[in-house]
């Protein structure tokens, strides 16, 4: 082989490497990519799957429970009591102030309140919204995420729930 067939035979392989590293950079991104929001639709199925179960033990939505007051941002259900005891259980859902949602399990005898559960999502949330009418025993929630490129020029991603209540209170009509 000559000089001149050598640096020919090297160019062509040098364009070919920087072909296939650039290929293997750009699947690399994509693919953490699609690894990152795979992550975030879990993540939203654990929130969903958490509120379903929460309102399908519930009762009744209650109009609130010490500081936590029934309203767009904040659900505060009513589970059925445990067996044998007086005591009134409730659900709590809401935001917290880190932007995480949380379930937060109250239990009220004899005037005082203990928590009996406390759990927080990893996945952060722009806003929480839930709706629920009076007569019916459906529960809507909506969830905003950021967008996955986290751009503030594009609209959230909203995540849309529903679940039904199961249970029924011994004494519903008590308030």
């Amino acid at each position: 082989m000559t000089l001149l067939e050598c640096l020919c035979v090297l160019a062509v392989m040098t364009i070919l490497v920087s072909v296939l590293s650039q290929t293997f950079i750009s699947t690399t991104r994509l693919s953490a990519s699609a690894n990152k929001a795979l992550d975030r639709v879990r993540q939203a199925a654990e929130i969903r799957d958490g509120f379903t179960a929460a309102v399908h033990v519930a009762g009744r939505v209650a109009d609130g429970i010490l500081e936590y007051k029934t309203g767009g941002d904040c659900l505060v259900l009513e589970l059925s009591p445990a067996p044998d005891t007086a005591a009134r259980r409730y659900a709590v859902l809401r935001r917290l102030d880190t932007g995480t949602f949380a379930r937060l399990d109250l239990e009220q005898r004899d005037g005082a309140c203990t928590v009996t559960f406390f759990k927080t999502y990893a996945l952060w949330t722009q806003a929480l919204r839930f709706s629920a009418t009076k007569d019916s025993r459906m529960v809507s929630m909506e969830m905003d995420l950021q967008n996955a490129a986290q751009s503030p020029n594009r609209p959230p991603v909203v995540y849309a729930f529903s679940a039904t209540m199961r249970s029924i209170l011994r004494g519903e009509g008590r308030a």
